[in-house]
């Protein structure tokens, strides 16, 4: 405790004293303010995970995480040449792994299309080991400080493209309930948007050196890679729309080179024949979250197969330890291991064999039904319309899940009032800067919509998609004329003040 102590009163100094300088804000508490509560953010994080999902015991991927870096951190100590070759990446053989260090199920997942950013956290985190002393408050402060640092960063851009006080806009952006929560966490969302940020100040900072641009760009591409490569491949295409639009100068309306840059774009995926590659790739996301979703029991068949148990027949079984005994026939599913839409239906007669269990999950709680989409391109695109109002507007107060589905319902309903409010209060703003949040709102929706055909898990959702939420946020900090819309609700006031003044003296 007295170590994060510490390096907390480190940080704390550091940005008291040279806020100033380097972040540009007038008041030097401001900064140590705004990072004391991204920490309430990260100790609420561990709550959650800790004491309302965990029973006492930090849980989830967060745990895994922790647990499985804590394990490789001390191949260090045993195996110093070894821990080198893992941790760059030089040897990442399955079987050299599970020699040396069998707990690690994170790092070998199953195959998988992208790069597997599981294993980036962990060895992230293996290294703080060597100034954390085992510490997990170490590991939350300094994931929650390198993206505190990245959102004010970005704020010194934002600055010069809105009229929202400076206040304001480092704390929608260090604050903003949602993002502050899952970037002060020690998994993968914090990097995200250290990248993502990095990323997007560098291609649309024209004030500053190429050199800062250059290294913000490669920071940010490096970081998105490692941690959340799907959403730098999401993002990608309309950073291109943007810079070839800025490129072209066109006068063309942005609503017609979008729709030109969409059908570009579906002729491209169709030409070069990726477009059944990737239905095929959303079609196995979606139906691993729906496994995940339903829980249930994975029995090992054979190398390639295993029987998918339902988790409301697990009591067919009698589990003990790492086997299950059939006690009562039932159906289930045959499934491929790395091809989840390839499975069949199959029934259990053989009451009394025991069956190795090699993944036992429980029903996830805000679990929601959503169409199939088993390889069809036609059904993703008729299904848009529901994806979007699953990751734009539920949890609905009445859908399953805890009480956290009330603060993101809360949260939802705020982000699509201030939206309309910047619709309707909106700035004059540049054709470059037009452009650019023509780009934010193209890179948030699509985001949006891969995020709702993969996932059938209400609280997974709000986690996913924070790199929209955070898009939407900047486009409201921009379009938004604050300036407009304080002095209409200050004649709303002064209205709704004289009326009553007039109600009291006519009663009188």
């Amino acid at each position: 405790m007295f170590l994060t102590l510490f390096y907390f009163l480190l940080i704390g100094y550091y940005l008291f004293r040279w806020g100033k300088q380097h972040w540009l804000v007038t008041n030097n508490w401001l900064l140590p303010l705004l990072f004391l509560g991204k920490c309430g953010f990260a100790l609420f994080f561990l709550f959650v995970y800790t004491y309302h999902y965990g029973g006492g015991e930090l849980t989830a991927d967060a745990a895994r995480f922790f647990e499985e870096s804590k394990v490789f951190h001390a191949l260090s100590q045993s195996q110093p040449e070894m821990y080198v070759q893992f941790l760059f990446g030089l040897e990442n053989t399955p079987e050299i792994v599970d020699q040396f260090m069998p707990e690690l199920s994170h790092w070998n997942a199953t195959s998988r299309s992208l790069p597997n950013d599981s294993r980036n956290v962990i060895r992230l985190n293996s290294l703080l080991f060597f100034i954390s002393n085992g510490q997990i408050l170490v590991h939350f402060l300094f994931f929650s400080f390198i993206s505190f640092l990245a959102s004010l960063d970005f704020a010194k851009f934002l600055r010069h493209h809105s009229n929202a006080p400076y206040w304001m806009l480092l704390t929608a952006l260090t604050l903003f309930p949602s993002v502050a929560f899952w970037t002060s966490s020690i998994i993968k969302e914090p990097l995200m948007i250290v990248g993502l940020l990095l990323l997007i100040r560098g291609v649309l900072d024209m004030q500053l050196n190429w050199k800062w641009r250059v290294m913000r760009v490669g920071i940010g591409l490096t970081c998105m890679l490692l941690f959340k490569p799907y959403v730098l491949f999401v993002l990608l295409p309309f950073l291109g729309y943007y810079l070839v639009s800025s490129a072209l100068k066109t006068n063309i309306q942005h609503a017609l080179a979008v729709i030109a840059f969409v059908v570009f774009g579906i002729l491209a995926l169709r030409t070069s024949g990726k477009s059944d590659q990737f239905v095929h790739l959303i079609s196995r996301q979606q139906q691993d979250f729906m496994n995940v979703r339903d829980g249930g029991l994975y029995l090992k068949k054979d190398q390639h197969y295993y029987y998918y148990v339902y988790f409301e027949n697990r009591n067919n079984f009698e589990v003990r330890g790492n086997q299950a005994r059939l006690i009562q026939e039932m159906g289930c599913y045959i499934a491929h291991k790395s091809d989840h839409n390839d499975r069949y239906l199959h029934r259990l007669t053989e009451i009394g064999e025991d069956f190795e269990i090699e993944v036992r999950m429980s029903k996830a709680g805000s679990g929601i039904d959503v169409t199939r989409i088993n390889n069809s391109g036609w059904t993703m695109l008729r299904i848009i319309p529901e994806v979007l109002v699953n990751v734009v507007v539920r949890p609905w107060p009445w859908d399953n899940g805890s009480w956290l589905k009330y603060l993101a319902f809360l949260e939802n309903v705020a982000l699509i009032v201030m939206l309309v409010l910047s619709l309707l209060f909106g700035r004059i703003v540049s054709s470059n800067e037009r452009r650019w949040l023509w780009s934010f709102m193209l890179f948030a929706l699509c985001l949006m919509v891969v995020v709702g055909w993969t996932t059938p898990v209400l609280g997974a959702i709000v986690r996913y998609k924070i790199p929209a939420t955070l898009a939407v946020v900047i486009f409201i900090l921009v379009k938004l004329d604050f300036v407009r819309l304080q002095q209409k609700l200050s004649r709303l006031n002064y209205s709704g003040l004289k009326i009553l003044g007039s109600t009291r003296t006519a009663l009188k």
